[in-house]
């Protein structure tokens, strides 16, 4: 009785290792094919051409010729030497329409980073989300931010419209959780600062949480924009972790 009792238990251990062993591999077959529409749109569709911190070039799809194909795109974003290249999406009528949808409209696990609904490339503050998935596609490599030294070497981030590239400087980085008014509300309340008390309370939010002391010799002000990319965390239920980037202003 025992013996069978053990032969039964390594069946049922074997079968649980066998459809782990699948599903991880159909994870990976599933992400790859995500990933390789994406790279079909990096190199098909050329457009400007910018030169990163460390002197190297890269080049940014052109966001017209996108519209082409999918009217839906509203930008690309880069953050430069991660694996965040993206295109940016944004639907109005139905916000989180790509979330599991890659840029043709097909069901993708991944999904295609989309725009707050409430922004437009003229907003104060844009706020992107992205999914973090497990393949350390997508935006997973927003976490790497939470490390000190990684924080400090990576400070650009890019974004291609169709009118040309903004660069952008991260200020700021830190976990939340999604439903917790104190943390979570305060990057995502509000996309305009109509007057200088509203901006001045997010500041002043930005410096409480974030894992970074603000810049000081370019301290923040009334005036600046910002791009805001979030993701999903694992650090609590609901976790997110978000990174706020400010707009480095034409000289």
């Amino acid at each position: 009785m025992a013996r069978k009792i053990r032969v039964a238990v390594a069946i049922v251990l074997l079968a649980i290792a066998a459809l782990t062993t699948w599903r991880l591999w159909d994870y990976q077959k599933t992400s790859a094919a995500a990933e390789g529409v994406f790279q079909e749109l990096r190199t098909s569709a050329a457009g400007e051409t910018i030169t990163g911190e460390t002197g190297d070039t890269y080049a940014l799809p052109s966001v017209s010729a996108l519209r082409e194909k999918n009217s839906d795109t509203a930008a690309w974003v880069y953050v430069e030497d991660t694996r965040i290249n993206y295109p940016v999406m944004q639907t109005p009528e139905s916000e989180q329409f790509y979330l599991r949808k890659n840029f043709n409209r097909d069901y993708s696990l991944s999904g295609t980073p989309f725009m707050d609904m409430r922004c437009s490339l003229d907003s104060d503050e844009i706020i992107v989300y992205g999914h973090n998935m497990k393949s350390g596609t997508m935006f997973a490599d927003l976490l790497q931010f939470k490390d000190a030294e990684f924080f400090q070497a990576h400070r650009n981030v890019y974004l291609a419209t169709a009118d040309g590239v903004r660069r952008y400087e991260i200020v700021a980085a830190f976990p939340t959780v999604a439903h917790d008014e104190g943390t979570y509300l305060f990057w995502h309340d509000q996309v305009d600062f109509a007057e200088e008390a509203a901006f001045d309370s997010f500041a002043d939010a930005l410096e409480r949480y974030s894992l970074y002391a603000l810049p000081t010799d370019d301290p923040l002000s009334y005036g600046d924009r910002f791009l805001t990319l979030a993701t999903c965390a694992y650090h609590a239920t609901d976790g997110r972790f978000v990174l706020v980037a400010r707009e480095i202003k034409s000289q």
